[in-house]
């Protein structure tokens, strides 16, 4: 891959999978497809079922913790993506950058240079770059702390930031980036 694409005297700071676990984009589901929400009639008459069904699930977990039954075998909440996608529509450049074409034997991913953020493919051992934005027009904020919704544990997350010049990002698990050796 250096002899391919890199510059002489740049070097690969950081690097991570380019498919992203969820999404927190308005107008798209966690998965990256378009949301596409129910009618209003039909969210209206939804409600009061899904107030029932919440009273239902929170009456089953109190008895639940009365038990002497171990839950700790069902995993209940999602744990926090490695790799997350934010932005203010589906056509902002972190969205449209961060798709990769799954077809078989095609694997993406991220690279942080000296001078540049790179997403890139590997198909069938060739290199191909998608795009590249210089590091003058991106921002790299280390250790920002991203809250979530109920349903992932733990709630509060470390992310180191990557956000592009419209706004959008990613932002990428500490543990997740791979620290590349120069």
């Amino acid at each position: 891959m250096k002899e391919q694409y890199l510059e002489p005297g740049e070097v690969i700071r950081w690097s991570a999978p380019q498919a992203a676990e969820s999404y927190f984009v308005a107008g798209l589901r966690e998965n990256g497809k378009p949301a596409r929400p129910w009618p209003v009639w039909l969210r209206v008459l939804g409600f009061p079922f899904k107030m029932v069904w919440i009273a239902f699930i929170r009456i089953v977990d109190f008895f639940a913790c009365l038990s002497d039954f171990d839950f700790s075998d069902f995993p209940r909440k999602k744990s926090q993506p490695a790799v997350l996608v934010f932005g203010e529509s589906p056509k902002c450049m972190a969205v449209f950058r961060s798709r990769p074409s799954f077809d078989a034997g095609i694997h993406g991913v991220w690279m942080l240079t000296n001078h540049r953020i790179v997403a890139a493919t590997f198909e069938s051992g060739r290199f191909r770059v998608d795009f590249e934005i210089l590091a003058e027009q991106i921002r790299f904020q280390p250790n920002i702390e991203r809250r979530f919704s109920r349903k992932f544990r733990p709630r509060v997350g470390t992310y180191h930031r990557i956000l592009l010049p419209d706004g959008s990002g990613f932002e990428i698990a500490p543990g997740a980036m791979s620290i590349a050796q120069s």
